[in-house]
């Protein structure tokens, strides 16, 4: 546990040039548990491609059916592989959604501006009409701001996303 997260970080330019992040996974399970055997990590990336392995925040659903209903689009943008667009279909996330922009799939992830800017062409809303709540203030928070949103944490600034949405829409 201690060394999944800056095992993630430290390798983080690995995950550029493939969609799938085999590669980046495969070193930060190596470099967190010290195994390299194939069939480990066949089963963990495995495991976590399946929807099973997650669970859908409460709220989430909720509130996104709310403001899809009150004419707000919405979107998921991930710094995530290939592999997220599945999950959010068998999750039934997928189709109460406007867009979904992951970084695998974009080759450029958060915070960086371009996909932020490219999530609120696909909404067809100016960035500066848009409010991102992520859990990460430096991808999440800094990079929306930085292309003029508004911008909330999730823990930070609302516990959840029921307080997000009722505050929000």
């Amino acid at each position: 546990r201690e060394r999944l997260g800056p095992a993630m970080r430290t390798l983080r330019p690995l995950r550029r040039g493939e969609a799938s992040w085999e590669r980046y996974w495969r070193a930060v399970i190596h470099a967190s548990t010290g195994c390299e055997d194939e069939a480990v990590f066949d089963q963990l990336y495995a495991h976590y491609a399946q929807a099973e392995a997650w669970r859908v925040a409460t709220g989430a659903i909720s509130g996104i059916d709310l403001a899809r209903a009150q004419g707000t689009r919405v979107a998921v943008i991930s710094n995530w592989d290939d592999r997220l667009r599945p999950l959010l279909c068998d999750l039934g996330l997928e189709s109460r959604l406007d867009a979904v922009v992951v970084s695998g799939e974009e080759a450029v992830e958060k915070p960086d501006r371009e996909i932020f800017l490219r999530t609120a062409s696909r909404l067809a809303v100016a960035p500066n009409c848009s409010v991102m709540f992520g859990d990460n203030p430096k991808n999440d928070v800094e990079g929306a701001v930085n292309v003029g949103a508004d911008a909330f944490c999730f823990g930070r600034d609302f516990s959840g996303f029921e307080e997000f949405f009722a505050a929000v829409i």
